[in-house]
Order: structure tokens, then C-alpha cells, then sequence
């Protein structure tokens, strides 16, 4: 079956409707929800973060049946978005004000995750940022496969680690740390883990 297309759209922390979303988002992915509206907030608006939406264009020919999907599976998500935000990088912005429906990081397995990282990496080589290293952090794939501790922290196990997915992107384990974020899961419990640190270099 043949990979969808995605178009990545500017998260707006300004827009109410649009933190509201992101924090949903984050409450599955099962970390970092509730400093949404606040460290994600400031980041990206004095342009040390960059959050994208993660959405099906009008020109993908499996749109309708990829939204019902997602709809199916997520219902708190059918009402649409607009693309809203004024900034960018830290940079001004001119918003289209389409509407969008977000499916976010959470349709991985859609193939949606690695079309969006195709984008993202490409994006992050160009102007403004000429990027020449990509970081990021993650689970340790030990403690995500856990069962115990996926399903208290995702809802489920996981097919495929995230580092694992990471690492056949071309990322290389460059270093842990031991409990370094302090997310509670949806019960109030907070489980020791490991975060790995992963770099990819572009030539």
C-alpha cells in the first residue's frame, strides 16, 4: 500500500482551539501534555521551538478514508482547525486560514510519521536554520517495550520502539540519562526511565 502524503501546517499557541488540541495530543502520546500551554507556548513563539501540525492535503487521493481513520480512533477529533498562526522561528508569519483536520504524530502507523520526518529533516537543512546535525531525545527502547509501562504511559505496546524507528532513519545513540523527565502517567504515577539521545548528520 502506498505511503500518504502530508503537508505540515504551523501550530498557533495563541489559538485556544489550538492548545486544547495539541494538550489531547500529548495526553495520548502520554508526555509533556501539560506544559503545552506554557514552555511549548514560549518556545515556539520566541522561536526556540518549531511545532507543526501533521495533516492530509486536499490533493492526497486517500484523504477521506485516512481521516475517518483517524476519526474513528480518536473522536474528540473531528471538529477543524485553522491555519491561524502569525509566527514562525520566531519570525513573522502569514497565516492562509485554511481549514485543517491535525492527525499529529499519533497515525504512525499510517506511514504518516516517516513522510512527516522526511519533511521536517529537509526543512530543518534550508534557511533559516542550515541545519548540518539533527538531535532528539526518546524513550530508551528497553523501557518502552516494557508492557507495564507502555500500557500505563501510551494506552498500549508498541510494535516498534520509537528509537528503533529513529535509528533506522539513520540516528545514532549518542547518550542517556536516567529519569529525566518526571511526567506523570494518566493515574499520577511517575515511572523511572531512561531518555536517549539520538543525532543523525546531514553531508
Amino acid at each position: 500500500m502506498a505511503k500518504p502524503t502530508v503537508t505540515l501546517i504551523p501550530w498557533d499557541p495563541y489559538s485556544p482551539k489550538h492548545v486544547k488540541r495539541m494538550v489531547e495530543q500529548r495526553i495520548v502520546c502520554g508526555w509533556h501534555a501539560p506544559i503545552v500551554a506554557t514552555e511549548w507556548k514560549d518556545g515556539h513563539i520566541n522561536g526556540t521551538k518549531c511545532i507543526y501540525w501533521i495533516i492530509f492535503p486536499q490533493d492526497e487521493p486517500e484523504r477521506e478514508k485516512y481521516l475517518k481513520m483517524h476519526i474513528k480512533a480518536y473522536p474528540k477529533e473531528t471538529e477543524e482547525l485553522v491555519d491561524s498562526s502569525k509566527t514562525l522561528l520566531g519570525n513573522p508569519r502569514v497565516p492562509t486560514n485554511v481549514k485543517l483536520l491535525p492527525v499529529g504524530h499519533i497515525a504512525l502507523g499510517l506511514g504518516v510519521g516517516g513522510a512527516a520526518m522526511n519533511i521536517a529533516e529537509r526543512m530543518a537543512t534550508e534557511e533559516p536554520l542550515n541545519a548540518r546535525h539533527l538531535l532528539l531525545d526518546t524513550v530508551d527502547h528497553d523501557d518502552q517495550s516494557d508492557k507495564d509501562f507502555a500500557i500505563a504511559n501510551y494506552g498500549g505496546e508498541f510494535k516498534i520502539p520509537t528509537q528503533a524507528w529513529y535509528e533506522r532513519r539513520g540516528y545514532r545513540l549518542i547518550g542517556t540519562v536516567e529519569n529525566l523527565y518526571q511526567d506523570p502517567d494518566p493515574n499520577g504515577k511517575i515511572w523511572p526511565s531512561r531518555t536517549v539521545f539520538l543525532q543523525k548528520d546531514i553531508v
